[in-house]
């Protein structure tokens, strides 16, 4: 593969605990061949009924988003993502060159600028989330623990290490 356009991150906020648990569960229902009552309770209870003990000992139960450290959580994050991906990425002039996804993190080649801000706005808009973006100029991108370079028309990576503050 021979990168032609500019590298950035764009990482949701707070994905976790912003993906909409009914809209999530209703989806299940198009992919997953089990009856939709049972699914619905079981998606229910194990997503959006999470009880979780607080600093003082009082029992709460999660009311939004999808509980942290629930087993529920990366397959909910990861259906939801899936499925705005495929809408957002099916709009042939906002397709990147490279997309790349895991979690909240993704790594995208674009073709400017211009491209990049399309593409932040067209996932904004469907995920409900904002989105930071990271774009280096120099060809070089931190993302996640790798270090990614363009280097002679490829990209080269390496394990990134953090400075310590």
């Amino acid at each position: 593969m021979e990168p032609t356009g500019l590298i950035a991150s764009l990482d949701a906020e707070n994905l976790l605990t912003n993906v909409p648990v009914d809209e999530t569960i209703d989806l299940h229902y198009q992919y997953l061949e089990i009856p939709e009552n049972l699914l619905r309770l079981l998606l229910e209870a194990c997503g959006k009924e999470s009880p979780f003990r607080g600093p003082y000992g009082k029992m709460y139960r999660q009311m939004d988003g999808v509980a942290l450290g629930s087993p529920l959580g990366v397959l909910f994050t990861n259906f939801y993502s899936g499925l705005v991906e495929r809408g957002v990425l099916s709009v042939p002039h906002l397709r990147p060159l490279t997309y790349g996804r895991y979690m909240d993190d993704i790594f995208v080649e674009v073709r400017d600028r211009k491209h990049l801000q399309d593409l932040r706005e067209a996932f904004i808009s469907n995920f409900c989330l904002d989105f930071t973006l990271e774009l280096h100029d120099d060809g070089s991108l931190p993302f996640l623990d790798v270090f990614v370079n363009l280097v002679e028309s490829k990209f080269v990576t390496s394990v990134n290490v953090k400075e310590k503050k």
